[in-house]
């Protein structure tokens, strides 16, 4: 499997300049769901029962045991402020998973990558970041969890990583880190949100695609970066005799890579 991080061409000259990527709270994703999980308990939960620690990095891998069908036998219903709490200490930056080696999903191109002016960042396979990444479980409901999860000692924040199947397309991943780890710019994006960075190590990239309506400047940044970093960066093109792409111009792989690559894309 390859990961991928689609980015914007704001974001996209960000990483290309600084190394970094932006890592959004709950609050300011772009599906009002997001994680907005409903606890329900068999039995009526005192208030000092709420206070709940979670951990970042990994899950549970018994949430299915915590998921609830039908409510019946949960009456109650737990007023927690575990959304508010993440909101306020937690960031998240989103990737997306694909059985190919290239990025050509079009939806991941056009929503996140403004039109295909962005970038895409391939992840190295086996690399730290693509360790610690965490599925988002993508159901017809909104989910409803056992409230007894949030006494575990091992809950974890990807445990309220829910969306509708409407964004399975996506196959999204989550890296979630302290905001406290983070950069905060001086400025807020469009809607109002502070804009919280953190570098995405370059040790952890295999290589760069940048969208097939990429500017010139994007093109020359990316020229840039491979001559800083030596990390191949693939200009893509949208094909003329079938949805796709190709590749148009390449900075630093192998002539065999480019081989692979143009077969990829069934160039001849």
């Amino acid at each position: 499997m390859s990961i991928f991080k689609y980015l914007g061409i704001s974001a996209a000259e960000a990483y290309l300049k600084y190394q970094t990527i932006r890592f959004n709270t709950p609050d300011a994703y772009n599906d009002p769901y997001e994680m907005q999980v409903r606890f329900k308990s068999k039995v009526e939960i005192e208030a000092s029962y709420k206070q709940i620690n979670f951990h970042l990095h990994g899950n549970s891998g018994c949430i299915d045991q915590y998921l609830i069908v039908d409510d019946s036998k949960h009456p109650f219903s737990l007023d927690t402020s575990v959304y508010e709490d993440i909101c306020g200490k937690v960031g998240m930056s989103c990737f997306s998973e694909s059985e190919s080696k290239i990025p050509d999903n079009v939806l991941m191109w056009a929503h996140y990558a403004e039109s295909h002016r962005g970038l895409a960042i391939k992840l190295k396979e086996g690399s730290f970041i693509s360790s610690i990444l965490n599925k988002v479980n993508y159901v017809t409901s909104t989910p409803m969890l056992d409230a007894s999860i949030l006494s575990e000692s091992s809950f974890f924040v990807s445990d309220l990583y829910f969306k509708s199947t409407d964004w399975e397309y996506e196959q999204e991943r989550r890296l979630a880190i302290p905001l406290s780890e983070c950069d905060t710019l001086d400025n807020k994006d469009i809607y109002g949100f502070p804009i919280h960075i953190h570098d995405l190590p370059v040790k952890d990239v295999e290589m760069i695609f940048l969208g097939s309506n990429a500017s010139s400047e994007l093109l020359k940044l990316g020229y840039e970066f491979h001559q800083k970093f030596g990390i191949p960066v693939i200009k893509q093109k949208a094909r003329s005799d079938r949805f796709g792409f190709m590749a148009t111009a390449s900075f630093g792989p192998s002539l065999q890579e480019c081989i692979e690559l143009n077969n990829h894309y069934g160039i001849k």
